[in-house]
């Protein structure tokens, strides 16, 4: 199923496959996916911009091949990967690409460990409210 998902995306220049979400900044320390540096997203209380999360997540080759330039150690790294990624994109003609079949939920056999990664991958509901990913009808 993921080749068939990414073989459909692969002539596409520059697309962002992935469980997307816009959750909230947690200001909070001591609790998991703190930003450190959340007063760069405005008042407390803000929200994400839309970017793909979760345990996996796919970029064309065209968005790869320039973020692997020599100067893109300049680009600012927040406190996860993900929201990182996404900030790089808000400047660019992304297509952002909600890929719920291949990206959202539990993976089976891990409703009694929390899933270590965030976003669409926690294994309680309450949890997958929060993160704010968009939903999707699977079926």
């Amino acid at each position: 199923m993921l080749v068939v998902t990414l073989a459909l995306h692969r002539l596409k220049p520059r697309v962002s496959l992935g469980c997307m979400k816009s959750g909230p900044i947690l200001a909070q320390k001591n609790v998991n996916y703190h930003e450190p540096v959340y007063w760069k997203f405005g008042e407390e209380g803000n929200r994400y911009f839309l970017h793909a999360t979760g345990h996996i997540y796919a970029i064309s080759r065209e968005l790869a091949t320039y973020f692997s330039q020599p100067c893109m150690p300049i680009l600012h790294q927040y406190a996860n990967e993900d929201v990182s990624l996404g900030a790089w994109f808000i400047g660019l003609e992304v297509e952002h690409i909600n890929e719920c079949n291949m990206f959202c939920g539990t993976p089976p056999g891990a409703h009694f460990a929390r899933a270590h990664f965030m976003g669409c991958m926690d294994s309680t509901a309450a949890d997958f409210v929060f993160s704010g990913c968009q939903k999707c009808n699977i079926g």
